[in-house]
């Protein structure tokens, strides 16, 4: 392979890379995308509705009993 050859595969490769960078770039940013998302799902439990209103209530129970009696 003469110098020339190899100036000449070189180029070309160099034009590949721009023609495809955009693209590249494209799919980097999916990717990250895709795994902060799957990251954040994995960290956050389940919503549970249900507990959430047995959870409300269990608190305004406490915080009733703490109320003074009614003055009437």
């Amino acid at each position: 392979m003469s110098s020339y050859d190899f100036y000449i595969f070189l180029r070309s490769l160099d034009e590949l890379l721009v023609r495809l960078m955009p693209l590249l770039v494209v799919l980097a940013a999916g990717l990250m995308t895709l795994f902060v998302l799957r990251a954040w799902f994995k960290r956050r439990p389940p919503e549970r509705i249900d507990q959430r209103i047995v959870d409300l209530e269990q608190r305004v129970a406490a915080l009733e009993e703490r109320l003074p009696p009614p003055a009437n």
